[in-house]
C-alpha cells in the first residue's frame, strides 16, 4: 500500500512540474515549457463558465480535433498528455453539429538541456556593416527542417523584466524597448535572417551594454530559442573595398560606401593580396594607396576595423593589372592609328587636288 502511494505521489509530483511554465505567444498560440517527463495541461474550449452553464448540455456535447483529426475526448475541457515533445499541435473544438467553436495551437519548448533540432550546429551568427545601429542575424536550417520565426526578443538590458516587446499584426516585425535601448527587428524575405536597428545607438559613443537577441523558431509545433550576445564592435564587418585606380606601378582604393564616417574616426586596416604566376604576397596598409611590385599580375583587397578585433570583409573581386595596362596600351594604339588614318586622308585629298 505504501509503495502504491509513493508511486502515485511521484507521478503527481512529476506531472505538477511539467510543464514548468506556460505563456501566450499571441492570440490562440500557447507555449508549454516542458522537461521531457510525463505531465499534462488542460485546454478550455469556452473560457467563460457562465457561457458554458447557459448551454443546454453544459458543454458535454463539445468534441475535439487535433491537427484536423477527431480525438476521443468530449467536454469543454481537454487534458493534453505531455511527454518529451508529444502533445504539441493544433487543437480545435466543435459543437455537436460540427460547427467550429475555438482553437489553440500548442507549441512545445523543451528546456535548454535538450538537443536543438531546427538549426544546424553553428546556430545564429550576426554582423553589422558599421556602427550606426543596424545589424543582421542569420542562420541555416537543418536539412530536414525548415521552420519560421515565431518571436524575436532583443535589447541592451541586464534585467529581463526591463524589456517590453510588441509585435506587428503579421507577426513579422518586433519592437523591443528597455531603459537603455529601442530595437526593431523584421524577418527578411528569405526567412533565414532578421534585420534589426537600434534607434538609440550613437556611433561615436562607447558601447556600455551588450546586445542580447533571442530568436524563437518553430517547426511542426516544436519551438526552440537561440540566443546571441555581442557588442557591435565584435560583429562589425566592412563592405567590399572599391578599387579606383590601378596600373603597373601603383593601386588606389576607397573606403566601402557603407562604412561609417569620418574615416579618421573610424579607421580601417587593409590587406592586399598581390598575385603572380608563382607567388601570393600579402601586405597591410592603413592608407588608400600602395606600390605594386613588377611581378604582380592580379590584386584584391579586404578590410577590417583597425581598432577592434572584428571580422575581415569579404575579398574584393580580383583586378588584373595586366589587363588594365593592356587596355591603356590598346587605347593609345587606337588613338595613334586614328591620327595616322586622318593624316593619310588629308594627304590623299591634297594629291588629288
Amino acid at each position: 500500500m505504501y509503495f502504491l502511494f509513493l508511486t502515485l505521489w511521484s507521478f503527481l509530483r512529476m506531472a505538477s512540474l511539467n510543464p514548468t511554465n506556460v505563456w501566450i505567444l499571441r492570440d490562440n498560440v500557447l507555449v508549454l515549457e516542458v522537461t521531457g517527463g510525463a505531465g499534462q495541461h488542460l485546454l478550455r474550449c469556452i473560457h467563460s463558465e457562465d457561457e458554458v452553464s447557459r448551454r443546454p448540455d453544459e458543454g458535454a456535447g463539445i468534441f475535439w480535433k487535433r491537427n484536423g483529426v477527431k480525438i476521443p475526448s468530449v467536454g469543454n475541457v481537454l487534458t493534453v498528455a505531455l511527454k518529451e515533445t508529444s502533445g504539441r499541435g493544433n487543437y480545435s473544438c466543435h459543437d455537436e453539429d460540427g460547427s467550429f467553436l475555438n482553437h489553440t495551437e500548442v507549441l512545445i519548448l523543451e528546456d535548454n538541456g535538450k538537443k536543438m533540432r531546427i538549426l544546424e550546429p553553428d546556430h545564429i551568427n550576426c554582423s553589422a556593416p558599421n556602427y550606426n545601429g543596424r545589424f543582421q542575424c542569420f542562420w541555416t536550417w537543418d536539412s530536414l527542417r525548415v521552420g519560421k520565426v515565431a518571436l524575436v526578443r532583443v535589447g541592451r538590458h541586464n534585467d529581463p523584466n526591463d524589456l517590453r516587446c510588441s509585435e506587428d499584426a503579421e507577426g513579422k516585425q518586433w519592437t523591443c524597448v528597455s531603459s537603455t535601448s529601442n530595437i526593431s527587428c523584421s524577418v527578411d524575405p528569405s526567412g533565414n535572417s532578421v534585420s534589426c536597428i537600434d534607434d538609440q545607438q550613437c556611433p561615436y559613443a562607447e558601447e556600455v551594454n551588450v546586445i542580447r537577441i533571442t530568436v524563437y523558431l518553430v517547426y511542426d509545433s516544436l519551438l526552440e530559442n537561440y540566443s546571441k550576445s555581442f557588442y557591435l564592435s565584435e560583429i562589425v564587418k566592412p563592405g567590399n573595398v572599391r578599387i579606383t585606380k590601378v596600373n603597373k606601378k601603383a593601386i588606389e582604393w576607397t573606403y566601402p560606401e557603407s562604412w561609417a564616417s569620418p574615416n579618421s574616426y573610424f579607421p580601417l586596416t587593409f590587406e592586399i593580396a598581390h598575385l603572380d604566376e608563382l607567388h601570393l604576397e600579402l601586405t597591410s596598409r592603413t592608407s588608400c594607396w600602395a606600390k605594386l611590385n613588377r611581378r604582380t599580375t592580379t590584386v584584391c583587397f579586404r578590410a577590417k576595423d583597425a581598432l577592434s578585433n572584428s571580422e575581415w570583409s569579404e575579398w574584393s573581386p580580383e583586378r588584373s593589372v595586366l589587363i588594365r595596362e593592356l587596355k591603356r596600351v590598346t587605347a593609345r594604339f587606337t588613338h595613334t592609328t586614328r591620327r595616322i588614318r586622318s593624316v593619310e586622308r588629308v594627304t590623299s585629298q591634297s594629291e588629288r587636288t
